[in-house]
């Protein structure tokens, strides 16, 4: 991810990372559609998105459209 949409991407995942549009942001439909899902059925919406939150600004998060997680 690049430095300036890391920025973009770690703010888009603390603030409304459990819908997983920060996943969108980034082409990954098929992730967002399942943190949307697992936010509304089990709320671990939260806590998918912190992960997500740390591994940006650790610069470990791959993007990968074709990938569920």
């Amino acid at each position: 991810i690049p430095r300036g949409d890391r920025a973009e991407a770690a703010e888009q995942a603390s603030v409304v990372g459990g819908l997983g549009i920060h996943c969108f942001m980034f082409g990954e439909t098929k992730k967002g559609i399942v943190k949307i899902v697992a936010n509304i059925c089990m709320g671990l919406g939260g806590i998918l998105a912190l992960i997500d939150f740390i591994k940006i600004l650790m610069d470990k998060y791959v993007v990968d459209p074709e990938k569920f997680f």
